[in-house]
Formats: C-alpha cells, sequence, structure tokens
C-alpha cells in the first residue's frame, strides 16, 4: 500500500537527462565533420575601388599573381597566393568565382572567399 500510494501520488517516474548519453556521444552522427571546400583569402584593393560584403567576384590568373574583378572592372589583387589555391584555379581554365566576405578595417583589403 505504500509504495503504490507514492508512485501514484508523484505521477511519473524521474528519467535520467543523460540515460543512454555515453552511448550517443558515440554515434558518428553527433558531431557531424563536414569539411567545406571553400577557402578564404585576403587581396589587397586597388586604389579608389572599395568592396561591399556579400558580392560575387570572379578571381583570374595574372602571372604569378591572381586578380579579383566585379564584373568587367578589376577590384583588388593577390600578389602571392597560396600555391594550392593558384594550382587550384588553373586547373579550372584560369577562373574562379568567389564572394567578398569581409572588408578591413581600414578599407584596403577584402577577404574573399572562392568557391
Amino acid at each position: 500500500m505504500g509504495l503504490d500510494f507514492i508512485r501514484r501520488a508523484t505521477g511519473t517516474p524521474f528519467r535520467k537527462s543523460w540515460k543512454d548519453g555515453v552511448d550517443r556521444l558515440k554515434q558518428p552522427t553527433l558531431f557531424p565533420v563536414s569539411v567545406d571546400s571553400s577557402r578564404v583569402i585576403t587581396a589587397q584593393l586597388l586604389p579608389e575601388r572599395k568592396g561591399t560584403p556579400g558580392r560575387d567576384v570572379i578571381i583570374q590568373i595574372d602571372g604569378p599573381a591572381l586578380f579579383v574583378c566585379e564584373g568587367n572592372l578589376p577590384l583588388a589583387t593577390i600578389p602571392n597566393p597560396p600555391t594550392g589555391v593558384l594550382s587550384a584555379i588553373a586547373g579550372a581554365a584560369g577562373i574562379a568565382l568567389g564572394t567578398i566576405e569581409r572588408v578591413g578595417t581600414f578599407g584596403d583589403v577584402v577577404e574573399v572567399r572562392i568557391r
């Protein structure tokens, strides 16, 4: 009588919030591993040019450097790009698409995400 009364009076029994938590931690879907294939690179703005975050740009190879163009107008230059970026763009016919992620504090550099 005493145990039945207590169970009826208290309602639903307490359930541990981390019950089977260790098993859920071991599952590979808890923290999915995804590698972002894009890369962010810093470009020097040309004089009298301004970058706007979110704008789409075109990245072109110009010898050992890269040019960032907004439409047909040159916007910025990347004088010493990493060799991995340079070879990836060279493998894509020398042209890549990108997006301006951020403009530097002084307005002289932009960070471009290469797609």
